[in-house]
């Protein structure tokens, strides 16, 4: 719609006027809703165990739950994520994941550098490539949803976990860390230098990096395996 106002309030100035039409589309953040549920602990804790069931073909699937959970990625980035040295983005040495490849123009929707969590640095060190091998898991998320019985009408998609996983830290974090949170979510930069050397730091949004892990910890208690499983096995189930 902005594109189509842009062509409209042009065309009438080449023709009719010096002056645009003057057609405005009905701003996005008066049509869009923002969805509204999340998910606990219990709720993520089911999803894992959906994907990580033993003989069922859902490895991608738990591959993407895996990434989406530690980044806090959007699902476009998750799906993006490898360790392709050309790419630019593993750096096994620091544990550190850019989650912008190498030569990818950075966007309004930035993506971040982050800490990993080292039970999936651990995953990451095993994979050669995308770590999600396939282009996407949305149908294998619908199906998901579907048996899990997740809120429908646009409440439980794909950004589900980044949504969730922030409102997990939220309620873990102290205040003064909630800048940590906004810096996995790529809402908050520093300046172009700090960019560059900052995610080398070893205390580099490290209370954020410390409840990732304790909540995969947690999911582990409970889905034995699903941080755990080594990817040989991922490779027969996906």
């Amino acid at each position: 719609m902005l594109q189509l106002a842009a062509a409209i309030n042009e065309a009438h100035r080449r023709h009719n006027s010096l002056f645009p039409a003057g057609f405005k589309p009905i701003p996005m953040t008066e049509v869009n809703r923002t969805p509204q549920h999340r998910s606990g602990m219990a709720e993520i804790k089911a999803m894992f165990r959906y994907a990580a069931e033993p003989k069922k073909k859902r490895g991608h699937l738990l591959r993407f739950l895996q990434i989406s959970l530690a980044t806090l990625a959007r699902p476009d980035a998750a799906h993006d994520v490898s360790t392709d040295p050309k790419r630019g983005q593993w750096n096994s040495n620091a544990g550190v994941l850019n989650l912008n490849p190498k030569g990818r123009r950075q966007t309004k929707k930035r993506r971040a550098t982050v800490p990993m969590a080292w039970q999936v640095a651990r995953l990451l060190d095993q994979v050669k490539g995308p770590f999600v091998p396939v282009h996407s898991v949305r149908s294998a998320w619908r199906a998901m949803a579907v048996e899990l019985k997740l809120p429908m009408d646009g409440e439980s998609g794909m950004k589900l976990v980044r949504r969730s996983m922030a409102k997990l830290l939220r309620d873990r974090l102290p205040k003064d860390a909630m800048i940590e949170i906004e810096m996995f979510l790529g809402h908050r930069v520093f300046d172009a230098t700090s960019d560059i050397y900052a995610p080398f730091d070893p205390h580099y949004l490290a209370l954020a990096k410390a409840q990732i892990e304790a909540i995969i910890d947690e999911i582990e208690v409970d889905v034995p395996g699903a941080f755990g499983r080594h990817l040989a096995e991922l490779r027969v189930v996906a």
